[in-house]
């Protein structure tokens, strides 16, 4: 759910790739690619924002994303991280927002923490060097957008703030992004999380074909989990749990979200198995119990709902040469 880029996983994303990034067969002045609120971004953001975009998952460089050719949707969301950032910074000064001596603190501390890895304080310089990425800029991508964005979250959209969700709101949320849900997981990995093949793959997927007969034709779905399921988690609450957003695979939760209350799926390859869905009624009982959890996703959402109308009215120059930038060019291959 979070949209903004934990900082661990950005920085692990960048220190492996970008220290052994190859040169972009071209160095364009990148003032004339992207300027955001008169700010011009430098070839080392630029190698920093299409590293990390990339990285946020397995992509077919020949293929689409989201309908998108995957070369430009890495740009576009390189672009889209960098124009978020620097929103989040105009309009934190606007309102108020700071970080504190201790925040700023933190923050030196797991630079120093990240010096070490690299070998030290000068080998990390070096590095940012080669990476042509200033500690300046590292620090506000990596920290302070995450940092101050948090900050926000907290003062507009907490309790007793402005922008605070109400129960009405809180409720809407939950019924339009958690999901109530019972499945039968089979399993076509074997005991090292390989995938099987030939006959024993088909075999286990027969199994889930012959369960899903027996669900329909009226069989107790909770019995089904509980005597055939090879998921721990469903195993504990057979009769159905509730996840939050983003919790199940992409294309289970597609589907899921697609059958109406009681309806149970067709057999659904993912996750290195078989599931068969039956998609629950929303449990109220869940949501009392769970209220705070649910109230932060509600106003974390709310904020990047915010930060996104934000982001949509400021002032952005981006050429067409940025978009026929090669995203491979910028990043590690390998």
């Amino acid at each position: 759910m979070r949209r903004a880029f934990a900082p661990a996983v950005v920085i692990a994303a960048f220190l492996c790739a970008c220290s052994s990034a190859p040169e972009p067969s071209a160095s364009p002045e990148t003032e004339s690619l992207v300027t955001i609120e008169e700010t011009e971004l430098t070839s080392g953001e630029l190698r920093y924002l299409i590293t990390t975009a990339a990285s946020m998952g397995e992509l077919d460089w020949n293929g689409v994303v989201d309908g998108i050719p995957a070369r430009r949707y890495v740009l576009q969301e390189a672009l889209s991280t960098a124009v978020s950032s620097h929103v989040t910074k105009r309009k934190a000064g606007e309102l108020g927002f700071v970080l504190t001596d201790e925040e700023e603190g933190e923050i030196d501390w797991d630079i120093t923490l990240e010096a070490e890895y690299r070998g030290g304080r000068e080998a990390f310089t070096a590095w940012l060097t080669e990476s042509e990425m200033t500690e300046e800029l590292y620090r506000f991508y990596s920290y302070e957008v995450p940092f101050l964005q948090q900050k926000m979250i907290d003062g507009l959209f907490g309790p007793g703030h402005l922008h605070e969700p109400g129960e009405e709101k809180e409720r809407a949320f939950f019924s339009e992004n958690y999901l109530t849900v019972s499945y039968i997981y089979i399993s076509a990995t074997d005991d090292h999380g390989e995938r099987l093949t030939g006959d024993r793959f088909l075999t286990q997927k027969s199994v889930a074909d012959a369960l899903r007969r027996q669900a329909v034709a009226g069989e107790d779905f909770a019995g089904l989990v509980e005597t055939h399921g090879h998921d721990y988690m469903m195993s504990l609450s057979p009769e159905g749990r509730t996840v939050p957003p983003g919790e199940l695979n992409t294309v289970v939760e597609t589907v899921l979200t697609a059958l109406p209350e009681g309806g149970i799926s067709e057999v659904i390859e993912a996750d290195g198995g078989f599931y068969i869905l039956k998609r629950l009624p929303d449990d109220w009982e869940w949501f009392d119990l769970n209220r705070e959890d649910v109230r932060y996703l509600c106003a974390e959402d709310s904020f990047y709902k915010m930060l996104a109308e934000w982001s949509a009215a400021a002032d952005i120059h981006v050429s067409d040469a940025y978009y026929e930038l090669d995203p491979l060019e910028w990043i590690a291959v390998g």
